[in-house]
Order: C-alpha cells, then sequence, then structure tokens
C-alpha cells in the first residue's frame, strides 16, 4: 500500500527538479555586441533585450505555477521517502522521508532558479512591447519582480545590466536623435534605478564602448571626426553627460571624470566631445529662430535644456547666427 501511495506521489515530486534558469553572458561576449552588423536593421539598444529573450535557456514558467511548486515540492518529497522506505521500523522511515526531503529543497532551489530567469525574461518583454523603453513604469517593473518572487539583490543586480547593456547597444551606431538623451536619462528612472546604481551601469557600459570602438580601432579612426568610431564614442560622452546632468556638481564630477579617465581625456576634452554633438542640434534650432515664426527666446532655452549646451557656446552661437542674419540683408 505504501509503495503504491508512493509511486503516485512520484511524478509530483520529481516533475519539480527543473533544468537551471538560463546565465545571461557576460556584457563583453553577449551576441547583441557581435562586430557584425545587420545590413538590414541598424543596431539599436533594444539588441540588448532580444539576447536576454533569445539566450534563455531554461524553462519559463507562469508565476501561479511557480508558486505552487514552491509550496508542494518539499512536503510532498518527504511524504514520498516515507512512503517508499520498506521498513517496519519509524526511524528507518524517518531516515528515507529525511533523504528525499533533502531532494525536495534541491528541487525547489532549482525552481528558484527558474523564477530568477523567468522574471529576467518578462521584464525584456515588458521593455520590448514598449514603443519606448523609458515608457515602462516603475510599478510595472516592481510587478514582474513579484509574480515571480525574484530577491532584490539580484533583481537590483538585473535592472542595473538591462541598463547598462542598452546604453552600450544604443552606441554601436553614432545616429543620436535630439530626444535620445532625455530618453536614456529617463530609462534609469523608469527601471528604479538609484543614482549609485546607474553611475555603475554608465561606468560598466563605457568599459563596452571603449572595447568596441577604441581598443581595436586604428590611431587615424579614433581622430577621423566623420568616422564612425569617433562619432560612437562621441555620442557615448554626449549621452553619459545628459544621465548626470540633474546630478549635484560634486557627483556629476566624480562620474564624468572616470569615463574621461577610461578615454583617456581631460575635462576640457570631455566638455569639448560633447560640445561638438551637441552643437549642429542648436544650430538647426537657431536656423529654424532665424528663418520661421514662432521660434522665439522660449523655444530656444527649452532647446538648450534638452541638448545639453554650454552657456559659452550659446554666446559664440548666437552671436555667428546674428552675423549670418545681418549678412543676408
Amino acid at each position: 500500500m505504501k509503495l503504491h501511495l508512493a509511486l503516485l506521489l512520484l511524478p509530483l515530486t520529481t516533475s519539480f527538479v527543473l533544468p537551471p534558469a538560463p546565465v545571461l553572458s557576460p556584457a563583453f561576449s553577449s551576441p547583441a555586441f557581435s562586430r557584425t552588423a545587420s545590413y538590414l536593421v541598424a543596431p539599436s539598444g533594444r539588441d540588448a533585450l532580444d539576447t536576454v529573450v533569445s539566450t534563455s535557456k531554461g524553462p519559463i514558467l507562469p508565476p501561479p505555477i511557480l508558486t505552487a511548486a514552491r509550496t508542494l515540492s518539499v512536503p510532498a518529497s518527504l511524504v514520498t521517502g516515507y512512503l517508499i522506505t520498506p521498513s517496519r521500523r519509524m526511524l528507518a522511515s524517518i531516515v528515507g522521508s529525511a533523504l528525499t526531503g533533502t531532494f525536495g529543497v534541491v528541487g525547489r532551489s532549482k525552481l528558484e532558479d527558474v523564477a530568477i530567469g523567468g522574471g529576467k525574461v518578462q521584464l525584456a518583454k515588458l521593455l520590448l512591447s514598449k514603443e519606448k523603453v523609458e515608457d515602462v513604469t516603475p510599478a510595472e517593473v516592481s510587478a514582474v519582480q513579484k509574480a515571480y518572487n525574484v530577491p532584490d539583490f539580484e533583481w537590483s543586480t538585473f535592472k542595473s545590466d538591462i541598463y547598462r547593456d542598452y546604453l552600450r547597444a544604443e552606441c554601436k551606431i553614432s545616429t543620436l536623435k535630439t530626444a535620445d538623451g532625455a530618453a536614456i536619462r529617463s530609462f534609469g528612472r523608469s527601471l528604479g534605478l538609484s543614482p549609485v546604481q546607474v553611475g555603475m551601469a554608465v561606468y560598466d557600459a563605457a568599459s563596452g564602448v571603449y572595447q568596441d570602438h577604441v581598443a581595436w580601432a586604428a590611431e587615424e579612426d579614433l581622430k577621423d571626426k566623420e568616422g564612425e568610431e569617433y562619432r560612437c564614442v562621441g555620442k557615448f560622452l554626449y549621452l553619459a553627460g545628459q544621465i548626470f546632468k540633474d546630478e549635484g556638481a560634486e557627483e556629476r564630477q566624480y562620474e564624468v571624470g572616470r569615463i574621461s579617465k577610461l578615454f583617456g581625456l581631460d575635462a576640457t576634452q570631455f566638455a569639448d566631445r560633447v560640445g561638438e554633438v551637441a552643437r549642429p542640434f542648436y544650430e538647426r534650432a537657431l536656423t529654424s529662430a532665424r528663418t520661421k515664426e514662432g521660434v522665439g527666446a522660449d523655444m530656444l532655452r527649452r532647446a538648450r535644456d534638452t541638448i545639453g549646451v554650454t552657456d559659452g557656446d550659446m554666446v559664440r552661437m548666437h552671436e555667428d547666427c546674428y552675423s549670418q542674419a545681418v549678412g543676408a540683408v
């Protein structure tokens, strides 16, 4: 009788011992960061999210099934061990129960790995479902963590990794839009990252960008202002400056300083590289102010705040614009 009951329970217990959860590839070896670019689709930050989904190898179980499995795995294993131990002595049956209970604990540990992996994949899918990743809300991100019961440390680490990899992938191509700086800054807040976490993620992304565009590039390519390597690095430096623009002076100096050091730049050189990216955006705004009606001082001020034009650049560019307007009369 005991044996028959045990055989009925065995499938229940063994079904909870699942393969290990998927392990995310290291940042610098991820397929999303291959040097081979697609000729059909331009690289973007979403490539990093696609990589999380495509490299997942373990089962992705719905949260209700995970909850039930966590609840039943150890008790069912204990009962099974007691029933299948062929002894009339209570002690032997208890020992058998303890042994199979241990396997149940191991099975539950595997379930935790599956839950963590599932939570990571689900977050990546959530971000991919948004037209803009910064449109995700902190509440939506927290809901995924809660549904899969991912520990806080694991979740914080993964969110930082997502931000790091997204930023790095964004700098695989030099194309840049006016709103990109505000978007990447907003994305960090949407993920619920602290300023310290953002700082670490951006610095780690800087190491990746250096690896992608500096470490193996010829010296002449790094000096060619029209070259893709130079422009991709400039894009990253600009985005980094935008990410930290709302930080206090001391915090911003620290974050920008260590990134500058990584790329072999001093503070002045960093500002020059950022200015090279920002000025063309503001030149277009000034051209609109000169040629179109309805573009006034308030609109230009908002443009400067969005783009990140320095006061010195503003004065010089305004003088040039005025000279051009006078010369056109």
